[in-house]
């Protein structure tokens, strides 16, 4: 996007931060009144931290990536969750069987209701902030990765890739299966 804006001699981080919240705003109405696993929140908040990027050096976006990529899941340890997770684990249960419940046969207005006022992990007004500001932190590191392969020009010649596409192809799916199961 960004090489098409220049190309066009548009002003590239006023189109992005402009996309981005309009990303964010249609994500948090389309999760309040429509679903609220809504992937365009997400993509809205992590494209707003990835302006931060947009100029730096190919080096500097990869050392970000790797390092947040390996930091990420130290963010989302919640120490006190570990005494309540057989608690944790039954009200997700319940609320799942109740979601289902009142999606295949509630009015708009009770799946709305549901959907805006359960809460199966218990947790307070704080740490869903804190979850907000963390989250371009959580899912930023493949997206930077993506941004070091794209200043690498690793996507322009596909063809010509495609043993290297292979070659990773063979390396990371069984790693990441290894990874999964672990």
């Amino acid at each position: 996007m960004k090489e098409s804006l220049e190309r066009r001699e548009l002003g590239v981080k006023r189109h992005l931060v402009r996309r981005f919240f309009l990303l964010l705003g249609l994500g948090l109405l389309h999760a309040t009144f429509l679903w609220e696993g809504d992937i365009l929140t997400l993509y809205g908040s992590i494209g707003l931290f990835l302006l931060l990027f947009i100029n730096r050096k190919k080096k500097t976006i990869l050392v970000w990536g790797i390092t947040l990529f390996i930091l990420s899941p130290l963010l989302l340890l919640d120490f006190k969750e570990i005494d309540k997770k057989n608690k944790v684990n039954e009200n997700i249960i319940t609320y799942i069987e109740k979601s289902i419940t009142i999606y295949s046969s509630g009015t708009y207005s009770e799946i709305y209701d549901d959907r805006n006022n359960s809460d199966p992990l218990e947790i307070d007004e704080l740490e869903y902030l804190l979850l907000l500001i963390l989250t371009p932190f959580i899912g930023a590191p493949l997206f930077l990765i993506g941004m070091y392969a794209a200043k690498n020009k690793w996507f322009h010649h596909p063809k010509n890739e495609l043993p290297f596409y292979r070659k990773m192809m063979l390396l990371l799916i069984p790693s990441g299966i290894i990874l999964k199961m672990l």
